[in-house]
């Protein structure tokens, strides 16, 4: 602005209105920022962007109609938790878009399970349905025949509200398995050593326990070992029959 010529209480009185053109929720001085040019941030960039980091957005209605953005809802269709009908349940819903995809994940709030969704403009290549992410936490990790108590990683609950099975790792003749933990807390191992027909199967109950000292070990271990004798056509025990204990190395609950 050109203040030439003003007398100065015209000039003063224009410089306080340039000033305040700054100042409050009404100024227009400045531009809006954009891809191509720095600015100041408008309500509605604000907005999202208090909804992608602070303020989740409370939506109802259908998930797959929703534009990009970061929600919770307790009332909505289209949702995993219950695809033919309307979810009740707290979840969370994350949205993104380009100009052909849109991916949706939603998380559910009272046990952290999760889905991953992509859907095509055109239609092509959509997934069919609701894809769920299995997660998986660490409760221990190590070396041990636990044939004495390792402890575990955080308290847990028997049965458990948190995960929905849990699996044991590790290795055993020279092979590695990964066995989920049954119900009756038993997982079933076998092998054949083809040098000598060599055939072992172990039935083996790892037992877990609950509460602010977790812990896991193994209870129990049947073994049936014997050789096969392809000449004679018969199944003898082997000499010096021993039972070979597994190296376990991982436990982990599943969500």
């Amino acid at each position: 602005m050109n203040f030439k010529g003003l007398r100065l209480p015209s000039a003063l009185k224009a410089l306080d209105n340039k000033i305040n053109e700054h100042i409050g929720a009404s100024g227009d001085a400045h531009g809006i920022a954009n891809n191509y040019k720095s600015g100041f941030m408008s309500n509605t960039q604000h907005q999202n962007y208090a909804q992608m980091w602070v303020n989740r957005k409370r939506i109802t209605g259908d998930i797959l109609t929703l534009p990009p953005g970061l929600y919770y809802s307790a009332n909505t269709t289209n949702n995993p938790i219950n695809p033919s009908g309307i979810t009740t349940d707290v979840c969370y819903i994350d949205v993104t878009k380009n100009t052909s995809v849109t991916e949706y994940f939603v998380t559910a709030a009272y046990n952290g399970h999760r889905w991953h969704r992509i859907i095509y403009a055109d239609g092509s290549n959509n997934m069919p349905g609701w894809a769920r992410i299995v997660q998986e936490v660490v409760l221990w990790q190590g070396g041990s025949t636990l044939q004495t108590a390792v402890k575990l990683s955080e308290a847990i609950a028997i049965p458990s509200t948190k995960y929905d099975h849990y699996v044991i790792e590790g290795t055993w003749q020279g092979h590695e398995f990964r066995e989920k933990i049954g119900p009756d807390s038993e997982i079933f191992l076998s092998a054949a050593a083809y040098t000598g027909h060599l055939v072992e199967m172990l039935d083996i109950r790892i037992q877990m326990t609950g509460g602010a000292n977790s812990t896991a070990r193994v209870t129990n271990v049947a073994s049936n070992a014997f050789v096969l004798d392809y000449v004679n056509k018969t199944v003898v025990p082997p000499n010096n029959e021993s039972v070979n204990m597994p190296n376990f190395t991982k436990i982990v609950g599943v969500i």
